[in-house]
């Protein structure tokens, strides 16, 4: 199933209408487009699955309480947290297991599903590790809301997918450049250089989608993906899920051996 994510990088009220008429109770929806979405549609105001925008590590649970209540409010069956710097190279998640029990244990019982993503606020040198991202979600029950364009910031998207595939709820799809990215803007937090996230449109940067489909057909993995990336040129809902399942497919490269992309004279994808 391929759906949108609703959030500050591609909410409007048309687009959300179109949503709402087109894919129904599938749409997620962030925190950052949460009150608009409520505002605009009320009652009709429905998502299954609901971004919290919060890391694990630095939240407090005055946090936690409202972001399950908004996503109860949403009628949503999956809340995301994410793993914030539990899970980075160099860091012993271990101690985060007890919080992420008791955090799964209050959404179990409001009838909700925890999930935790690999996203987090930043891009720092450091990536998530798969591997200890792995280890906490299984000892804890708890499944993963796996962002396959953050972990291609690293270059290590299909790899990822490939180690955490088997705990994998859903996929969340953006694009951008890798690390390498002209456009990527830098800062100094506590010390460390951190890169923000292009998300752009699926098709737009140089993820490999192709080879993530290929990878779930393999695997027979059949769970929703959500669109969460900002969309080229403000394109509509049609046009946005028409190219990103022409991308999945593979069908649209003028040279498949250097993954080039064919687009028309206006630099939009040719279906």
């Amino acid at each position: 199933m391929l759906s949108v994510l609703l959030n500050e990088l591609n909410y409007d009220k048309t687009f959300a209408a179109d949503c709402v008429c087109m894919l129904g109770t599938s749409t997620g929806v962030s925190s950052g487009a949460a009150a608009a979405f409520e505002n605009d549609f009320g009652e009709k105001a429905r998502a299954t699955l609901y971004d919290a925008g919060l890391q694990l590590d630095s939240m407090r649970d005055a946090e936690w309480e409202s972001a399950l209540d908004a996503a109860q409010k949403f009628g949503a069956r999956q809340i995301v947290l994410s793993a914030g710097h539990s899970c980075d190279t160099g860091r012993d998640e271990a101690p985060w297991c007890d919080t992420l029990g008791r955090l799964n244990r209050a959404s179990a019982a409001s009838g909700i599903e925890l999930l935790i993503t690999n996203r987090r606020r930043f891009i720092k040198t450091l990536p998530v590790s798969a591997e200890k991202l792995m280890r906490l979600t299984t000892r804890c029950a708890v499944r993963i809301a796996y962002d396959f364009g953050f972990a291609h910031a690293y270059g290590t998207a299909l790899e990822n997918l490939y180690d955490l595939m088997h705990n994998t709820a859903v996929i969340c799809l953006n694009d951008n450049f890798g690390m390498q990215a002209d456009d990527k803007t830098a800062d100094w937090i506590n010390g460390e250089i951190m890169y923000t996230d292009e998300r752009k449109q699926p098709g737009y940067g140089d993820a490999p989608f192709v080879g993530m489909a290929e990878a779930m057909r393999s695997e027979d993995m059949d769970i929703p993906l959500y669109i969460n990336g900002a969309r080229q040129g403000d394109a509509d809902l049609k046009t946005l899920l028409t190219e990103t399942k022409v991308i999945l497919s593979g069908k649209v490269f003028l040279s498949p051996a250097q993954a080039r992309i064919g687009r028309n004279e206006h630099g939009r994808i040719i279906l």
